[in-house]
């Protein structure tokens, strides 16, 4: 039981994609611009 290799392999590249895209980004400064952002709905 549990995910497929395919599936697994999938995932991981997911992860990774996403891993790359938030790459030389500072995470707790993104989530106080987007909260900032949210204040105004």
């Amino acid at each position: 039981m549990g995910v497929s290799p395919a599936r697994r392999k999938e995932r991981v590249q997911v992860l990774n994609r996403l891993i790359e895209l938030f790459e030389g980004h500072d995470v707790e400064e993104e989530i106080r611009r987007l909260k900032e952002q949210d204040e105004g709905f």
